[in-house]
């Protein structure tokens, strides 16, 4: 058996998620798999070496294709893909622009998150503000531990979000005593 063979079927394998908690799609999996079986078996009929060339390249790029297009190959977050798919969260991704906030400079893993969720984010944000810099009504990508003593109100938080949070910033109550704050009650702004 080839070795080519042998590492497509290994590299199959490993990659069909068997006790992966995120479920994958197996479509595209299938289907590189049947783009490599078929430039394979293409390899017996090929007449020429231009054929043979053909069958060997064409094969794994589009088993390559239909892996990374599926999200099999490069998906770097199953788990926070899953977290902003339902309708609800998507309907406030959609809702108007997120910019997104960090208090002092991004570790890696934080700035990979960012770079996730802002990919993940219909309207790309634009820039990076600081947390006291955010308008009231503006809504923000940012870490949790930069939420301050303003007032905030959590649209969305989730453990695979890794310490981010989608959050609005709220007007500044004025003197006096005014409406209580919703989320005050929740215990969801500091």
């Amino acid at each position: 058996m080839p070795i080519v063979l042998r590492l497509a079927i290994l590299a199959l394998i490993a990659m069909a998620g068997v006790g992966a908690s995120p479920p994958r799609p197996q479509g595209p999996m299938v289907l590189a798999a049947a783009s490599l079986g078929g430039s394979w078996l293409a390899l017996a009929w090929a007449a020429g070496p231009r054929q043979r060339l053909l069958a060997l390249l064409l094969g794994p790029w589009l088993a390559l294709v239909l892996l990374v297009q599926g999200g099999l190959f490069s998906d770097r977050s199953p788990s926070l893909r899953l977290a902003l798919a339902p309708a609800a969260v998507q309907a406030q991704l959609r809702s108007q622009p997120i910019e997104a906030a960090a208090a002092s400079p991004l570790s890696g893993e934080d700035h990979a998150t960012l770079i996730l969720l802002a990919l993940a984010t219909p309207r790309t944000p634009t820039q990076l503000l600081d947390p006291a810099a955010v308008a009231a009504g503006q809504r923000v990508w940012i870490r949790r531990t930069d939420l301050g003593s303003r007032p905030w109100h959590l649209l969305l938080q989730d453990s695979a979000l890794q310490g981010w949070v989608l959050a609005e910033r709220l007007p500044q109550p004025g003197p006096g005593p005014g409406p209580e704050r919703p989320d005050a009650a929740a215990g969801l702004a500091p």
